[in-house]
This record gives structure tokens, C-alpha cells and sequence, in this order.
């Protein structure tokens, strides 16, 4: 009752309606957010768009007269093509002067005359883009926990020696044997895949005077749904994929600075360590019917399988360029 006085509140006869004095006195903080005002006469003018903006929004959407299936169909559109890649806009998504097509009511007579048909309308930041799924998979925060959870030693770190850059940007993530990266996502249909790129390094032990590696671990690319265990999805990379190949190591590794100071064979002999000599990309479809709940937040778990020293050789792995979407 109080807010009808105020005018926060308008009484429509049953239903209740609010102003944009209910957003500026009754609302949080929406930082740089897209506004989806999916309602008849949101955005007859710009005042409820203006409201939003003074709590923080980027950008609003609505619709300048009643509208039926139209508002489903315009919202829907827009939202396919952002989420189709972090890269599109507002600018890519929304095109201007679409009306009401339909006829019934909310367009009577199947009207032609513009003025008489809801109008999709924009106001704010055409650059506008949804954040993607997977927040920092180029690992460019100065800090693994900002935006993921880290279990054993994994960190991030910028260069490693003189031979190992990050491949994109200034940051890239370490995991040491044992060590793992989560983080939470909400899946949509258009990820149709998971997408990074990894590099391996090692140092010899156990074997002296032995170039070819003996690799035990692996990392483990693990997409989880806690609702439904049984969806769950799990690669191992690196198994044992240079176990017993008469090859010099040499054709698959290149010398590298030492990581591990304690990785020295039983004749005290300090033993090189290597690196592969380029990134290597991994990607893993997604099958559709992963996302059936699109509600549930699902799991991307990065996990290095192993043993920090196991008697043959101490490991880690480089990561960059996490992501989900579209498969490239």
C-alpha cells in the first residue's frame, strides 16, 4: 500500500505494475548487466531503461506496446546470438525497427501500420557482450583463486625460464602432480564443446643417461554434473603415450630450466629436464543432451594425475586457453 502511495506501485486492476521509482529505491546493484525487460510497454520510453542505469545496468531491452509471442521470439534471438560466442554483442545481436508481426489482440487486425504494432527497442551499450562461461581460461588475474578453485599446487605464473611463454596474453596455469583447477559453469546448447591448450614438462630420474621418458601420469579434462553422476564426462590426456617407444626423447621434448630441485637420479647425477616443443590443443565435444537441465550449474575440473616423484621422472603441465563454446 505504501509503495502505491509512493508511486513505486501502480494497481492495474488486479495486477500490480512497478515504476522506475521501484527500481532507483527498492533495487540493487546491476553492474554493466543486460536489462531484459520482457513486458508489455517496457520500453514505451527510455525512463525505465534510465532507472536501471542509475543502479549500474549496460544495457536494457523492451518493448513499446503490448506484446505477445513477439517479446519470446525477439528475447530469444538475441540471447541465441550471444551465447553463440563470447565474442558477439549487443551490436551483433539486436537489429533495430522490428515490430509486432503477429495479428490478435495485442496487434489488432494484423496491423501494418507501425504505430499501432509493439516495437523491439534497445537503450544503453551496444558493446554489450555476456561474459563467457569459463571465467579466466586465459589465466591473466595475477592469482589461480580469483576465479577458480585450486586444490594442491597449482598457480599461476607468467613466464617459466627462457623457453616457456603463455601462448595467449601474460598469464598461464602450473599443475604439479596431484594438483587440480574447478570452477562452476551454467551450461547452454550452443557449448557444443570444451576447448584449452596444454604443454608437458618433466624431469628424468631413477634411469640414468636414459633420454626417453616414462610417463605415468596424465591430465584429466573432467566435466561433472552433481544432479547426474552418470552424465559425467572424463578424458585422461597423456596416459602413457610415450611409454615404450624407441624414439629419442629428443623428437618430443626440448631442454628445458629446472622446476623440481630434488629430481635427481640414484647416481646423484642431476638429470635435464624438457618441455614440449610447441602447445598442443585438446577438444572435447559435449553431447547435447548434457544439457538437459539447463538450470544446474555444471563442473569443469582439471586435475594432473600423479606422482610428484615416482622413482622415473617428476612432471608438470601448462595450461592456457580454456573454454567452452563453439568448437573451433
Amino acid at each position: 500500500e505504501d509503495e502505491l502511495k509512493t508511486g513505486e506501485l501502480v494497481d492495474l486492476g488486479g495486477d500490480y505494475g512497478i515504476t522506475p521509482k521501484f527500481i532507483r529505491r527498492n533495487s540493487g546493484w546491476f553492474p554493466k548487466s543486460l536489462v531484459l525487460a520482457n513486458a508489455c510497454y517496457s520500453a514505451y520510453n527510455s525512463s525505465m531503461a534510465q532507472a536501471f542505469f542509475d543502479r549500474g545496468a549496460g544495457a536494457y531491452l523492451g518493448y513499446s506496446k503490448p506484446a505477445g509471442q513477439f517479446c519470446a521470439d525477439m528475447d530469444n534471438k538475441l540471447l541465441d546470438t550471444l551465447l553463440a560466442s563470447s565474442d558477439n554483442t549487443l551490436a551483433d545481436a539486436f537489429v533495430s525497427g522490428q515490430f509486432d508481426p503477429y495479428p490478435g489482440p495485442l496487434n489488432p487486425y494484423g496491423s501494418t501500420n507501425r504505430a499501432e504494432r509493439a516495437e523491439y527497442r534497445m537503450f544503453g551499450d551496444s558493446a554489450l557482450s555476456l561474459p563467457p562461461p569459463i571465467v579466466d581460461g586465459g589465466f591473466e588475474n595475477s592469482s589461480l583463486g580469483q576465479a577458480w578453485q585450486v586444490a594442491g599446487d597449482a598457480r599461476r605464473i607468467g613466464v617459466f625460464g627462457t623457453v616457456e611463454f603463455p601462448l595467449e596474453g601474460k598469464g598461464m596455469a602450473l599443475l604439479k602432480p596431484g594438483s587440480s583447477i574447478s570452477q562452476e559453469f551454467v551450461y547452454s546448447p550452443h557449448m557444443n564443446g570444451l576447448f584449452l591448450r596444454k604443454r608437458r614438462y618433466f624431469q628424468w630420474t631413477g634411469i640414468c643417461c636414459n633420454p626417453r621418458p616414462w610417463v605415468w601420469g596424465g591430465l584429466v579434462v573432467r566435466v561433472e554434473d552433481v544432479a547426474n553422476p552418470d552424465s559425467n564426462l572424463e578424458v585422461q590426456l597423456y596416459g602413457n603415450e610415450y611409454m615404450g617407444k624407441s624414439e629419442s626423447a629428443e623428437k618430443y621434448f626440448l631442454p628445458s630450466p629446472l622446476l623440481f630441485g630434488d629430481c635427481t637420479c640414484e647416481c646423484d647425477i642431476p638429470q635435464p629436464a624438457a618441455i614440449e616443443p610447441t602447445w598442443g590443443e585438446f577438444s572435447l565435444p559435449l553431447d547435447p543432451t548434457f544439457g538437459t537441465d539447463l538450470d544446474k550449474k555444471k563442473t569443469l575440473r582439471l586435475t594432473f594425475r600423479g606422482e610428484e616423484r615416482n622413482g622415473t621422472l617428476c612432471e608438470a603441465f601448462f595450461l592456457d586457453s580454456v573454454r567452452l563454446g563453439p568448437l573451433p
